[in-house]
């Protein structure tokens, strides 16, 4: 629609004749009336009180539709995924130099474009394109991807250095993304051994925490039964991953999964599963409590990686402490009456 269209449409959904818009805008009737025939536009100064007027956007007066605009968009540029994933990549080019004659600067096209012209041959202005659209991309994901295709082509003219620290420029997540493909023997090696060991740690974390998480009600998130399914697939998970078991810092996830599964077990009333367990929360625990900051790991996927330390909450912090206070819970009560019951305390003090 027009400008003289949208204006009058909105005047009549008003049930505003001409000469009643004018008045309350302090302007003749004939203005109006220009307007509505496309003769003419009004002052930009009274675009902020015409949409106020009508309610709407001055976007909207102007006959910028943003929502349909991005729609269209993403159709072109999907439409040109398709075609270069099925092997057309010049008819995918085409269409995304089409779609961007009508939408100039439409960023996601151009980081498209910059893609597809990598994969062809075209060098230079791929890798024009895709500094374009990092310099003006707020959209971290778009900034990442003209990154990515800037560093391949940068790789690809020898500029290897260049590419590398093209790639730590962006957020850490989305480094290891880019790097794994522009390095090399040993730096390569050592980028996917920490990816590896980073991505483990947090994938057995977020499981171990998924079993406590509760609801915005204060309600578990998972049953019992399902609880004890989390917490066994953490611990199968440091078996797989640390077949040497070099846990070190994740000892305490362990040693936490182990007296969670003992709680469940004396829920249950299976008292010599529950003291297994605890057993294992205590071992798990003492490797944690003594684990050398700086040891290099072992085990196959990640070794070479140290893990660091951890913060203390004191400098006589001592995590047999925390241990203690873990046995000394009331949901193991039951449990203190038995006859092994002592030797597992005195594993701590040893």
């Amino acid at each position: 629609m027009t400008f003289g269209q949208i204006i009058k449409k909105l005047r009549r959904e008003a049930d505003y004749t001409q000469e009643a818009l004018a008045d309350l805008l302090a302007i003749s009737p004939q203005a109006v009336s220009r307007w509505e025939c496309d003769q003419a536009m009004p002052d930009i100064a009274l675009l902020p009180r015409i949409a106020n007027l009508f309610g709407v956007s001055a976007d909207y007066l102007l006959g910028i539709d943003f929502e349909s605009r991005d729609r269209r968009i993403t159709e072109i540029r999907e439409r040109a995924n398709r075609l270069h994933a099925d092997g057309y990549c010049g008819e995918a080019i085409s269409i995304l130099r089409a779609g961007l004659l009508s939408y100039p600067n439409a960023l996601p096209l151009m980081a498209a474009l910059s893609d597809a012209l990598f994969l062809e041959g075209q060098l230079d202005e791929s890798l024009s394109l895709a500094e374009w659209v990092m310099d003006h991309a707020t959209d971290m994901d778009l900034h990442v991807q003209a990154v990515f295709t800037a560093c391949c082509v940068l790789d690809h003219r020898d500029q290897h250095d260049r590419a590398v620290e093209l790639a730590k420029t962006v957020p850490e997540c989305s480094q290891h993304d880019i790097l794994r493909h522009l390095l090399t023997g040993s730096e390569r090696i050592r980028e996917l051994r920490h990816e590896t060991f980073v991505n483990c740690e947090t994938v057995l974390s977020n499981l171990f925490f998924l079993a406590q998480a509760k609801r915005d009600d204060g309600t578990p998130e998972c049953t019992p039964g399902e609880r004890r399914r989390l917490y066994e697939m953490v611990l199968a998970g440091y078996a797989l991953f640390y077949e040497d078991g070099d846990l070190f810092f994740d000892a305490q996830f362990a040693a936490q999964a182990h007296r969670e599964l003992a709680r469940l077990d004396v829920s249950e009333g299976r008292e010599d599963d529950a003291m297994a367990h605890l057993a294992e929360c205590v071992t798990w625990g003492l490797r944690f409590a003594d684990y050398d900051p700086d040891a290099p790991h072992t085990s196959l996927a990640f070794r070479g990686e140290a893990d660091g330390g951890y913060v203390r909450k004191s400098p006589d912090d001592d995590f047999r402490d925390e241990l203690a206070a873990w046995l000394n819970d009331e949901d193991f009560a039951p449990l203190r009456t038995r006859e092994d019951w002592p030797a597992l305390l005195r594993r701590l003090h040893k």
